[in-house]
């Protein structure tokens, strides 16, 4: 099943934005407890 360009980044962008924002949050939380 070939991929087009649009899709390839649609699917990259809704799985690192969550990831990125996961990410974000773990190390905030864990800046904060130490």
């Amino acid at each position: 099943m070939p991929v087009n360009n649009f899709g390839f980044l649609a699917t990259l962008l809704f799985v690192a934005v969550p990831m990125l924002f996961l990410i974000g949050l773990y190390i905030q939380t864990n800046s904060n407890k130490s």
